[in-house]
This record gives structure tokens, sequence and C-alpha cells, in this order.
């Protein structure tokens, strides 16, 4: 596969960037100093089918990681044409800080991105896209999404992780991301790894009880 790179000069982007860098650097306890990701700006849904080398859905804008050294997001000139999404400055914005979270997310965990609802759900929470999502009235259904991303992953996701933090701080969370890195556990073995941080069991049941205190 051959692609044409030309690099794009946009002041307010990099600076955006470096602003995404420091925060998300002082959020997961590293300073990013080399090899920081790339971004790309691609401009079609052909462009983005090849880079994951499938046929993917419409809803797709976003992709790439700390391991592949860059991420890749739908350029705004195409936005609107290439996806089903609705384009504004904010929205977008919010989407490139989603996939650069995964960056950091995948270095603390050692590439792991399983719990899927895990992994979508802090890129979710800490690019600001809750605000955008309709609130969630009840969890009932992201644990199904452990090795695959549905709907749930982001929806449901982003808000059980938005109330871990208010209940119990960045510090639990980056402890239970730094144990998958070292346990490397598999779906059972997450659930009690998540209980002996939280103090809670990960069902329905526990997280809406937190949900209403929150």
């Amino acid at each position: 596969m051959i692609f044409t790179l030309q690099s794009k000069q946009d002041k307010q982007l990099e600076q955006f960037y470096q602003q995404v860098m420091e925060e998300l650097g002082q959020f997961f306890g590293f300073n990013w100093t080399k090899n920081k990701p790339k971004v790309f700006l691609v401009p079609d849904r052909k462009t983005i089918d090849t880079l994951r080398e499938e046929k993917t859905p419409d809803w797709l804008v976003g992709g790439g990681g700390a391991r592949e050294g860059y991420v890749f997001v739908l350029s705004p000139k195409n936005f609107e044409t290439e996806s089903n999404h609705q384009y504004s400055d904010e929205e977008w914005r919010a989407l490139l800080k989603h996939e650069l979270v995964h960056c950091f997310y995948h270095v603390v965990t050692g590439f792991i991105s399983r719990p899927r609802w895990l992994c979508e759900g802090v890129a979710t929470c800490l690019s600001g896209q809750n605000e955008w999502i309709k609130p969630v009235t009840k969890f009932e259904s992201f644990l199904d999404d452990y090795a695959t991303a549905g709907r749930s992953a982001y929806r449901e996701g982003g808000s059980v992780v938005e109330i871990l933090l208010k209940q119990f701080g960045k510090e639990k969370l980056i402890e239970l991301l730094e144990k998958i890195k070292q346990e490397k556990p598999d779906e059972n073995g997450f659930s009690k790894l998540f209980e002996s941080v939280y103090g809670i069991k990960l069902s329905y049941q526990e997280l809406n009880k937190l949900k209403e205190t929150s």
C-alpha cells in the first residue's frame, strides 16, 4: 500500500495537539517527549478503509494508536460527505483527542485494549465526548463489549469511567490500567482485578448504585 503524504502547517491545530499531549501526560503520569504520535488527516472513506485494511462503517472517523506511531482522523473538509456525522470544530477536536487518549492508554496498559468498554470509555470520557452523548439512565449492556466495541462501549463506557473518576479519583483508574499491563487478565480475571481495585463487584447492579449517588 502506497500513500502520498504532505506536511500541513496549521498553528491552531499544532497548539491544540501540544495542549492535549501535555494535559494527557499530566493525567496518565508521564511526559511523552520522544516519538510522539503523528496525526494524519485522511481525505476520504477509501483511505480509511485502506489504513484499516477492511471496509469500515460510516461512523468510523478515526483510528491508529501508540503501537502504529500515528493516529488518523477524517479531514474536516470532507467530514460530513465521508461519514454519517455532523461536523463542528469542537466535536472534531474531541475526536482527535479521543484518538490521542488511546495512545496514552495503550502505553500504560502495555497495548492491551480489553475490555473494549474500558478502553473506549476512557477515551470518550477524557476527550469530553460525553457532552454530546445522550445521558445514560441505566447501565445495561456495556459489559457485553469486552472483546468488541459496540455502541455501548462508547455510550455507557464513557459514563462508567466518568462516575469512577468522580467517586474514586484518577489514581484508582491508573492503578487499574497498570495492573492490566502487569497481569494481562482474561475477562474473568479482569472482573476480579476491578473488584480488588475498587472494592465493588463489576456488575450492572453495583455500577447503577454508584450512578444514583454520583
